[in-house]
Order: structure tokens, then sequence, then C-alpha cells
């Protein structure tokens, strides 16, 4: 019937077995183009902006070992993947504190720089 749900099926949802690449394809095609030529601005400009909203939104923070590497403590593994996912495509979590976070671009250079409103 119409007004069933997931519980009176009694299905059981299961997390995506597809590698992060495969599952999020098309979002890493646009980060990787824009490296070469730039088909469409307004797609990567978005994609962009997602990618800082992930590496910015959390409460991980940024250390670094002896050898200048960054390591992020997160309060759970799902920060921390969402956070190194956005380091993978070039959006990387480079500082954070009590008063600001930045973001480094390594698709244009940019350093970006944030306050702590809260």
């Amino acid at each position: 019937t119409t007004g069933e749900t997931l519980t009176e099926k009694n299905l059981e949802i299961l997390p995506s077995r597809l590698p992060p690449e495969e599952l999020f394809a098309d979002l890493v095609k646009v980060v990787k183009c824009k490296d070469d030529v730039i088909n469409n601005v307004e797609e990567f400009d978005s994609v962009s902006d997602f990618l800082v909203l992930v590496a910015l939104c959390h409460s991980v923070l940024v250390d670094f070992d002896d050898d200048g590497n960054i390591h992020y403590n997160a309060e759970g593994p799902d920060e921390e993947a969402l956070v190194k996912g956005a380091a993978s495509l070039g959006y990387r979590l480079i500082r954070s504190g009590n008063s600001e976070m930045v973001v480094s671009n390594d698709h244009t250079g940019e350093k970006l720089t944030y306050d702590i409103l809260a």
C-alpha cells in the first residue's frame, strides 16, 4: 500500500559500498576540469562554494607533526572524512583556532581566511 513506511516493511538501509571516487564522480570531474579548461564557470563556482563549506563547517582542529604534515583531530569519523574529502579535492583546511579558520584552495593558490563569529 502507499502508506507503508520503512519500519513497516522492515527494510534495512546499508551504507554505500561505492568507493568515494565513484560515489562523487561528477563532483570530482567538475573540480578536476577547472585545472584544464573552465567549461562551466557557474557549475565550478557552486562546487567550489560547497567544498569550502565542507572544509569549514565542523569542529575539526588542525595539528602538524614534526615534519609539517597536517593531521585533523575530529570529534567523530564523519567530520574527519568530510574534511579529508574536501582536502583531497583541493580545499585543504590548514588552520583552525578560536577566532579564525583558513582554507587553502589548491586550484587557485588562494588562502581563504574566515572569522569565527560564535
